[in-house]
């Protein structure tokens, strides 16, 4: 598990913060479609 995360796009990185920071308040338009694109645990089976 880890406490901070690093977003990178395209070879360079465009956020990084604690895994709090990011999946609750993402800054970058590319965060936030890498969140919306994860699979949702109710959704599956």
């Amino acid at each position: 598990m880890a406490d901070s995360v690093c977003v990178m796009h395209k070879g360079r990185m465009v956020e990084s913060g604690t895994v709090e920071e990011v999946f609750r308040t993402p800054r970058s338009p590319y965060t936030k479609l890498l969140i919306e694109s994860v699979l949702r645990q109710e959704g599956i089976g």
